[in-house]
């Protein structure tokens, strides 16, 4: 894992100092009549992405202040970098905070800590509840589209890919976002 880590930071810093290179070796693959739609299509995606990091920051925090308060009423010691961790945890695609908060109630109702173990189960369920609600509005705010818009393309990338389609779907819809700017796509959907 530190590894992967340190390979994936090496190879952002590489192709951060050969970008613009690797942008005009881009651009040769196109006429010079279009580099000007490919500037708003990059421009989009770019604020698109930017977007979709901030809104999942915003989201991992709502998550960190959810359990740290929930560790909190549990008495839980190191309740602050626990949270921390699930926070992290969450904030990756797929693993959640269920990856710790399940089998560590999991355990605890098997040692017959019924309190604590109910405890995280709930303290669960309210961070999954407030992320599924949150989600949308704060994706759609932060990459510039409608949240009906980004609950519509996570229902509709969920259910062609299953849960990777969950971050697909906004991803797609903000390439057709961008690809409209452009002028490459000629429709209107009035929501």
């Amino acid at each position: 894992m530190i590894i992967l880590t340190l390979l994936t930071f090496l190879a952002f810093v590489l192709i951060s100092m050969h970008l613009p290179q690797l942008k005009a070796q881009f651009y040769q693959w196109f006429a010079p009549e279009s580099h000007e739609m490919l500037d708003i299509i990059l421009g989009e995606l770019n604020r698109g992405l930017i977007g979709y990091i901030r809104g999942q920051v915003i989201i991992a925090a709502v998550v960190f202040a959810m359990t740290f308060v929930g560790l909190l009423m549990l008495r839980v010691p190191y309740a602050l970098a626990i949270a921390a961790v699930i926070a992290v945890v969450d904030f990756l695609p797929f693993l959640g905070s269920g990856l710790i908060l399940l089998p560590w109630a999991a355990w605890a109702l098997f040692k017959h800590e019924l309190f604590f173990g109910f405890g995280l189960i709930v303290v669960y369920t309210a961070i999954t509840l407030l992320r599924r609600i949150i989600e949308p509005k704060v994706l759609g705010d932060s990459l510039g589209i409608s949240t009906l818009t980004v609950l519509l393309s996570m229902v509709i990338g969920f259910s062609f890919m299953g849960v990777l389609g969950l971050l697909v779907g906004p991803v797609v819809a903000v390439v057709i976002k961008a690809f409209r700017k452009a002028g490459f796509l000629q429709f209107q959907i009035r929501l």
